[in-house]
Formats: C-alpha cells, sequence, structure tokens
C-alpha cells in the first residue's frame, strides 16, 4: 500500500509540474491590448490578441455619450451605480488606477467604458458631442 501511494503522489506531482509550465508559457506569449479608434465622431472599440487576432468590443457613436470623466472622480462611482449597466473594459488591466469612462446609451443599453487613453481621444469627443457631456468635478 505504501508503493502504491509513492506512484500515485508522484504522477499527480508530475502531473501538476507540467501544467504549471504550460500556462506559464502561454501566459507569457499572449499579447493583449485595445485599439480606440475615432473617426469623424465614430468610435472603435477593438481587442487585438498577438497582433492577428481582432474582435469588436463596442461601436458607438459621439451622440450615444452621455458622461466623460476621470475613474478617481465621484461622479464615476455614480455611473458605476445606475442599474443595469455594463462595465467594459478597453484596458488590459482592469484594475487601471489612472484613466478616463465613457459613459454610452446605446439603444436602451447603458454602457461604463474604462479606458486608459490619450486626453486627445476625449477633445475629439467632446468636440463631436459638445460641453455637455464633461462630468463636473472634471479638472
Amino acid at each position: 500500500m505504501v508503493g502504491f501511494f509513492d506512484v500515485t503522489f508522484l504522477i499527480t506531482a508530475l502531473f501538476f509540474a507540467v501544467t504549471s509550465f504550460i500556462f506559464w508559457f502561454l501566459r507569457s506569449r499572449i499579447f493583449y491590448c485595445v485599439d480606440c479608434i475615432f473617426v469623424s465622431g465614430s468610435t472603435r472599440l477593438i481587442k487585438v490578441v498577438n497582433y492577428k487576432r481582432r474582435r469588436k468590443i463596442l461601436l458607438y457613436e459621439a451622440d450615444d455619450v452621455v458622461q466623460v470623466g476621470k475613474i478617481t472622480s465621484e461622479s464615476f462611482e455614480k455611473v458605476l451605480s445606475v442599474p443595469g449597466i455594463k462595465r467594459i473594459y478597453a484596458t488590459p488591466n482592469k484594475y487601471c488606477e489612472e484613466g478616463f469612462y465613457v459613459w454610452v446609451r446605446q439603444s436602451g443599453q447603458d454602457y461604463a467604458v474604462i479606458m486608459d487613453c490619450k486626453e486627445e481621444y476625449l477633445l475629439n469627443l467632446v468636440s463631436f458631442t459638445g460641453k455637455k457631456v464633461i462630468e463636473r468635478d472634471y479638472k
């Protein structure tokens, strides 16, 4: 019985070691980023994996934007408390500390797009939508 326990333990340990190595190898080989393309009032958010596969996350017009602001503001917490709002992370890191949000209402569905983008994108977006979409406590 002691020999049987040693063999099953060795097989289990070997299995976990091999799967850990495979996960570590695949983790270091996958590159993930989000493209934010803004063309004349239309924004396309596209997820890119390993520079090859592209998948559309969201497509919205400037007229669909309700509010724009920083993640660190109090307005962001109010936006997240809206019932039925869906969060879309347009950044590889879900826990970005410095970034912006865009509240989009598209055909009755609310989206909170959390993105790590340049402020230039927001300036272009606001120029198409008007200054009424900027949060009140934006600095």
